[in-house]
């Protein structure tokens, strides 16, 4: 018989804390749910380039479902999962 996992609430924390958290990921795989530049939603499940930030302060990381390097705002990130923990972005 299966034992069911908790249900765990995410955890709220800021851009500046996700900002944090992305760039000492080390690498390792993560999701991040942001709003794209036309508008719509989407959730990348990507890595972080080794310190690579633009000038804008964009995120450089590495989109594995389209095997493209992408920019992420950091100031359109609503969710974040990092470490098998689930974050809110406020």
């Amino acid at each position: 018989m299966a034992i069911p996992t908790p249900v765990v609430k995410p955890t709220k924390i800021s851009r500046s804390k996700a900002v944090e958290i992305i760039n000492n990921s080390k690498g390792r795989v993560m999701r991040i749910g942001y709003i794209k530049k036309d508008g719509t939603k989407r959730i990348m499940v990507c890595n972080r380039k080794k310190d690579a930030t633009t000038k804008l302060g964009y995120l450089v990381v590495n989109d594995f479902q389209n095997k493209e390097i992408k920019n992420v705002d950091p100031r359109t990130m609503f969710s974040l999962r990092a470490a098998r923990v689930e974050y809110v972005v406020k």
